[in-house]
């Protein structure tokens, strides 16, 4: 009877996770529409002249995407965290904190970002572009490659070596940047039943599934790497002023 009650309690549980977990994504999902049609629906019907003139403005365009980017990698770190998986192996162990060190790394560039980045004046109309449409797109479609890529990292993902499922990866990425609302959880590597699988409990990955997966790394890589650097240079900037003042 006890025994009944503690597996039918701990199902509740889990189904009650399951739909938390289930909002949470639709909230995001939604927000991250908001910010990019948000941020071009601005860039398309003000003038330029009103993003060098309203700070607030340009807070206003920023405060989603990043905000998105930063919940998302701190919400992806507590998750490894409070999952208390060890990770099998050295170069296992090294991959799976590296990708912490990252999620953290792109959580405190995100929110950085949100103070340093509407004080600059964004003077020319190249710089709008940039912040009002090109960043906020490419910040969602990094969180989803580095929300694909952490999935990776997990006890509960599994690839397998088969040069077919190379076509999967390739529409993933594809699927990923014409569409960056759509969930990493979709897009998730699962096993599959085949007879490499049968033959060992580990599954092995080719080389080509490894240079998309370090291609997909570079990218979020250098897309942050593009903001921090776009934050220092305008401290640098700020700092040499106040010295010739």
């Amino acid at each position: 009877m006890n025994a009944t009650h503690i597996l039918e309690s701990h199902e509740a549980n889990e189904q009650h996770h399951a739909t938390n977990r289930s909002y949470w994504e639709v909230t995001y999902n939604i927000l991250v529409i908001m910010s990019i049609v948000f941020s071009m629906a601005t860039y398309l019907i003000l003038d330029k002249d009103r993003f060098e003139k309203n700070p607030l403005l340009r807070f206003a365009i920023i405060l989603l995407p990043l905000s998105c980017s930063a919940i998302q990698y701190l919400f992806l770190l507590y998750t490894n965290w409070k999952s208390n998986y060890e990770p099998e192996g050295t170069l296992h162990k090294a991959l799976y904190y590296f990708f912490n060190v990252l999620l953290i790394a792109f959580a405190i560039i995100s929110i950085l970002s949100i103070i340093v980045l509407p004080i600059n004046g964004w003077g020319n109309e190249s710089d709008i572009a940039i912040y009002s449409v090109i960043l906020p797109f490419f910040v969602v479609w990094s969180v989803d490659l580095v929300s694909t890529i952490n999935d990776l990292t997990m006890e509960t993902v599994h690839l397998i070596d088969t040069h077919y499922t190379m076509l999967f990866d390739l529409m993933m990425i594809i699927t990923i940047i014409v569409n960056p609302k759509y969930s990493s959880q979709g897009y998730r590597y699962r096993q599959s039943p085949t007879p490499s699988s049968s033959r060992s409990t580990s599954s092995r990955t080719t080389k080509m599934r490894i240079v998309l997966l370090i291609i997909m790394l570079i990218l979020a890589i250098s897309m942050y790497a593009f903001i921090a650097w776009k934050c220092l240079t305008f401290l640098r900037n700020m700092q040499g002023k106040k010295w010739c003042n």
